[in-house]
This record gives structure tokens, sequence and C-alpha cells, in this order.
């Protein structure tokens, strides 16, 4: 029955729904695999589309998560411009059906938009748990249009909801329903539609209107109006605007929460119950005295399970026994056996397959933190984690929003850089932009689990300790920051949704977890790969006994990896590493920060450990964490550029990530060094206590006019 209906014609779906009420959950149930992700047109806003399950002339896409369709942030413009320009054949409204109030504001916004609609309630498997009751019938009858209950985490009502979807899809006859307002409101909503209604707006008249109404200055502009007629709609809206003594936008909200509670008092039955489960949860989670302790514990957890504890038992097996002892070995045999030349078989085994095996050995690493920290975005506990430290943060010149950037690049730098755009205020967002990248993403977390499993024997503190140095780095940097970047902005209220807690969907996890980690082996197979290449030509080629020539890996001392090393190793001298396989390493990492363990690995000789050329505690810790907070990779470099839009405030950033990440690793590498007897006092030493006492200063005092004068971007 389905099927039939759905071989009429290509139908076009629009998921539209508030954050957090399911709608992804539900877009992966109906499509499964065949999505196509993307970015709508001239912004960075994700775009996603897929193929309905046995439908393939049915296309679904996932608009972005919206409150209303009045054009405040990125995602809300590219779900309007959608709706209004595109036209779908039915929209799908997915409306959390424990939090129906503020959910249907948005439907009856929907509505207005003359497009067919289908409310899904969702998560009323939720609303039953919790004593609740909808009546689907009465509110589809109040509402005017089709409503199906659904449980898109336990994929209850699916096959109904495509049903009735389909259907409303082929009946085109149906005419367009919509909320009555008062009857001031209404005379002067006709009026608006009699004065702009030609063929272009006749279906969308009411949408239109009613935005002319709220004084929406993207729609008035769209109609081009003459003069004559938008004098006589404003003189109309100002009349009413005088009757009620109230803005019209207001007017509008307020007739659509008197509706909402209409229709709440007639179609749900809330339960008596005073404790709700989330809030419990909350008083725990969110407690003043608990919140950041147990945000530490996590993490600390979820990074020693990953790092510690997985990647002891993976690792080292998958490079040694898998890359080395069969793989490696197996092509080289079978390269002498065909007489390949000895350049071939070196640039194959020892090149590419241990650069990249090297690399490869992690990915266990990364499905586990990718696992858990998929686990923690689908229960909610994420977008709390935001709100635990919006007041530190500010006083940090960043925003409570800045935690998601920096939660996502723990992931990779380049959708953590992109997903600043939902900070509205300049300065912060400019801010978090330069030091998103400080966070350790999965790429770096091959850099930590190196020089913890080499040099610190695998001590499980490590990885923690280093994840939370890098938000304290942030927070210093950004302090700096807001000190040198001078832009006029008005602070901003933190808005965000709070979802109740839910359990898990494996589904959902495991389909991210399975994009992160195929985009990770597609960078591995393609940049890494050229990198590897690239790497071992300039490791094995340079000059011996006066010509050019193949080393043959040996005496690379004369390649020409390291000669370019060696003309610089005295800026890296301060650091504690400067030998020639540290600095190429370093500076292959601009490709991908993949490339700085697969450098290493191609770079050592076989008699030769990382021990060997990071022979102390300070100088292994000056390494990693250099490596760590410096201009991340080519990618994310792009995605920086492209936000910050301006090519003076770029450089700039480019020059600051790589200042401040000097500064830290000579402080560190002088001090502890110092401290530990691995350095002797000298002129940098003294100088990295100059660099102390400066940070001290900056954290101290929030204006440093001096340094505002000579760093200004503007």
């Amino acid at each position: 029955m389905v099927e039939s209906l759905g071989d009429k014609m290509n139908i076009k779906i629009g998921l539209a729904g508030n954050p957090n009420c399911g709608k992804t959950t539900l877009f992966n149930l109906l499509t499964g695999s065949n999505q196509y992700v993307g970015n709508w047109s001239g912004v960075t806003v994700e775009r996603k589309e897929g193929i309905l399950k046995n439908h393939n002339n049915i296309t679904i896409t996932d608009l972005p998560g919206i409150y209303s369709l009045s054009p405040y942030s990125p995602e809300e413009v590219v779900a309007r411009n959608y709706l209004v320009n595109e036209k779908p054949n039915v929209i799908i409204n997915i409306v959390d059906g424990t939090k129906l109030e503020r959910n249907l504001y948005l439907t009856l916004q929907l509505m207005e938009i003359g497009v067919p609609i289908v409310v899904a309630i969702n998560m009323m498997d939720v609303v039953r748990k919790n004593g609740g009751k909808i009546y689907i019938e009465k509110l589809s009858k109040m509402l005017g249009v089709q409503v199906v209950e659904i449980s898109a985490l336990k994929n209850l009502g699916i096959d109904n909801l495509i049903s009735k979807t389909i259907q409303v899809a082929n009946n085109k006859t149906s005419p367009p329903i919509f909320m009555k307002y008062n009857s001031n409101i209404e005379n002067t909503l006709q009026f608006i539609e009699s004065k702009i209604n030609n063929n272009s707006t006749k279906e969308k008249s009411r949408y239109y209107s009613v935005k002319i109404f709220e004084k929406d200055k993207y729609i008035l502009n769209s109609l081009n109006l003459n003069l004559e007629t938008i004098n006589k709609i404003n003189s109309k809206i100002n009349s009413c605007e005088e009757l009620y003594n109230d803005e019209s936008v207001a007017l509008i909200i307020n007739e659509r929460y008197k509706f909402v509670e209409v229709l709440l008092s007639n179609c749900y039955s809330g339960c008596s119950k005073s404790c709700d489960s989330s809030n419990k949860v909350d008083n725990i989670l969110l407690g003043k005295y608990t919140a950041i302790p147990i945000f530490i514990l996590i993490i600390f957890l979820i990074y020693h399970i990953s790092v510690s504890l997985v990647g002891n038992l993976t690792s080292d097996f998958i490079t040694s026994v898998i890359f080395d002892d069969f793989l490696s070995n197996s092509i080289k045999t079978f390269l002498t056996t065909i007489n390949c030349s000895n350049i071939l078989i070196s640039l194959i085994c020892d090149g590419i397959i241990n650069g990249v095996g090297s690399v490869i050995a992690f990915v266990p690493e990364l499905i586990a933190l990718f696992f858990f920290l998929g686990i923690l975005e689908d229960i909610g506990y994420m977008s709390r984690i935001a709100f635990i430290m919006d007041k530190l943060f500010r006083k940090f010149g960043l925003s409570g929003k800045s935690i998601i950037p920096l939660l996502i690049s723990s992931g990779c730098g380049v959708p953590a850089i992109m997903s600043t755009k939902t900070i509205e205020n300049k300065k912060q967002k400019i801010i978090t932009v330069i030091t998103t990248t400080n966070v350790p993403c999965s790429a770096k977390l091959q850099i930590i689990a190196l020089i913890s499993s080499r040099i610190f024997s695998n001590n499980f503190l490590v990885a923690p300790i280093i994840y939370f140095s890098s938000i304290i780095f942030v927070l210093i940097s950004s302090l700096i920051l807001s000190n040198l970047i001078i832009i006029t902005t008005t602070d901003s209220p933190f808005i965000m949704e709070i979802p109740n807690y839910h359990l898990p969907s494996l589904s959902t996890i495991c389909s991210h977890l399975f994009q992160r980690i195929k985009a990770f082996l597609i960078k591995a197979g393609t940049v890494l790969v050229v990198a590897c290449i690239i790497i071992w030509l300039l490791s094995n080629f340079g000059f011996a006994n006066g010509k050019f020539t193949y080393l043959n890996g040996e005496n690379q001392n004369n390649s020409l990896m390291c000669y370019f090393s060696a003309s610089i190793s005295n800026v890296f001298y301060p650091l504690g590493f400067n030998n020639w396989q540290c600095i190429g390493a370093t500076f292959s990492g601009v490709f991908a920060k993949e490339n700085i363990v697969s450098s290493l690995n191609v770079f050592l000789n076989s008699n030769e450990t990382i021990k060997s050329i990071l022979p102390t505690y300070s100088s292994s810790i000056s390494f990693l964490v250099f490596n760590l907070l410096n201009s991340p990779c080519i990618a994310s470099i792009i995605a920086m550029k492209k936000e910050l839009v301006s090519r003076k405030l770029f450089i700039f950033a480019l020059l600051y990530q790589n200042i401040f990440a000097y500064i830290i690793s000579l402080i560190i590498y002088q001090l502890i060094g110092f401290f530990i007897g691995e350095v002797q006092l000298n002129i940098f030493t003294i100088i990295s206590i100059f660099f102390v006492g400066i940070i001290i200063n900056i954290l101290l005092k929030k204006n440093i006019l001096k340094f505002r004068r000579f760093c200004s971007v503007y």
C-alpha cells in the first residue's frame, strides 16, 4: 500500500523541528545509509539529504534544528529558504512530545507556509512513561493536519508516518490550514494580503502577510512593493500596535502561545508527579559542587579507556604483527622475487606501509573515543556541559557555546571551526576559531599516544592530563586574545536547548562513528600516502661524496630533510628538540597532523627509537605541546580562513598560534627541565621566566593598552 502510493510521483520531503527533538534519529531511520552530506549554498551549515528506504522516488532533506522561521541564525535562514523557495511536497514536523508547548510554536509557523504538513509526535514512549497522555485525534482535528505518534528511538509508528506522509503529498487539492488570530490582527493580515497578492505570492500569501506584519525586512525587500503600498501597510500595522500598546512581532508571539495553551488544555493531560527523572539526574550532574568534578572524571575515564586500555591492547599488535611482520615482509618478499629495484621496495615498505601503518594502528583508539563521545552527545550530556562552562568561559572572553567547538575539535578541527557560526558575539567567535584547534583532535591523539607509550611507559595519567591542559591553554590564550583583539560588541545571552536524558541510540552512534572513521581512513589513503611518499623521498635522497644520490636508508644525516631541518635547528634549540627528525616531523604536520607520527616512523633507523631523539621528559613534553598548540593541518587552516573572512585577521591568527605554541613549549622545556634537573640554568630559562611573568600579568589584568596598540588587527 505504502509503496504504490509513493510510486505515483517524485516526492520531496522536508524534515523540520526544534533542536534535540529526535529529527536526526528519525532521518537515519528513514534513509539508512542512503545519505548525502554537503553544505547549504553560501554557508557552511551542514545539508543532509537521503532517499527513503524502498522508495527511490522520495527524497528527504534533514533541515537544521530551529525554534522559529525568523532568520536570526544561519540555520534558521537555510531552513526558511528551503521551505519557502525549494517547495517540498510535504513537511514532516517532528515534535518532542515531552516539550509540546515550545515545539508546537514552530508547528503553527510551518502551517502558515502553505506546504502540506504531517506532525510526528516523537518520544511517545517517554510521555507515557512519565504518566502523560496526548489525544492524537483531537490534536489533529484542532490543527487541521495529520498527526502521527512515533518513537524514533524505538522504531515505533514509522510505517504509519511514511504512509500518512505519502498520502498528504499526493493529495494536492487539500487547502492550506493555519491558525486564526484575534479579529483586529486578522483584519490587518487580510489587508496586507490584498496588497501583496499576485501570482508569485498567492500560494504563500498567509506566510508573507504574517511576516510583513512582524516587520520582517527580508520578506518585505523580496516582494519589491512600491513605496505607496509599503506606507499603507505600515500605517495599518502601526494602528494595530497602538491599539494593543505592543510591538507587532510580540502580538503574533502572544497569539500563537495562547493558541498552543488551548491545544494543550484540550489535547494533553500531564502527570502530577513533581519529580522528573532528568531533573533528578541534573541535581547531581549539574550541582554547584559536583558538575566540574564529574565532567573531569568522565573525560578522564574516556581518555584512559581509549588511549591506555584500548591503545595498549591494539596499537603495538597492529604495527608490529599486521604491518611489520605480515604486510611489510610479505610485500617485500614479493617485490624481491619479481626483481623490483631497492628504491621501489624501500618506498613501498619503509615509506608508505610503515608510515600509513603507524597511523592506522591508532584507529581502535579513535573508535573507542568517538564511541564514548557519541554516547555523551546522544544522551543529552553535551549541551549541559555548555551550561556548566558558560560562567567560567565568559571570564576568559569566550561563550558557553564555545565548549561545543572545543568538544567537536576532539574529533576534527574542520567541523569544530565551522560550528563557531552558532556564536553570535563576533569577538567570542574569532577567539574560539583561533583557539579551538588547541584541543587534541583525532590526529593529535596519535601524538599523545605515541609519547605516552614510548616515553612515559603508557602511564594512564598522561592522556587525560594533556587533554585538560589543552583546555587551560585555551583559556589562557583566549584571555590574551580578548586583550589583543579590539572589537566592540554587546554581550548576548546564552540560550541553548537542554534535552531530557534518554537512552542512547546505538544505530545513531554507530552511524556517526562510521562517518568519522571513514573520513579518517580516506585521509589516510589519500593525503597521508602522498605525504609519506614526499617525506620518504626527502629523507632518502641527498648528497653523498659530493653528488646527489639515493642514500639506501643509510646515513640519513645527508638527506634533503636533514639539510633543511639543520638550517633552522637553532630556532628549536631552546625548546629541546633541535634534531632533524623532530623538526622534519613537525613541518610534515602542516599537511595533516597524522604525518607527525608516520614521519617519525619513516625517519628513524632500525637502531633508533623515539627515546633516542627525545631523550628527556621535558623535551618530550615540549615537542608534544608545540605540535598540539601550533597551527592546525591545512584543511583546518582553510576552514579558519573562511570563518575569519578578514585576510589581516587570518594572518594574525596563524602568527599568533605559532608564537603562542613556541612560548608555551619554551616555558615547559626550560622550567620543567630546570626543576627536574634535565636543563642547566641559561639565558633561555631566564627568558621563559620573563614570559611566565607576562602571562601572569595578562591573567590578572584585563586591559593591556600597549599590547592592543601593537597587535591590533583592525
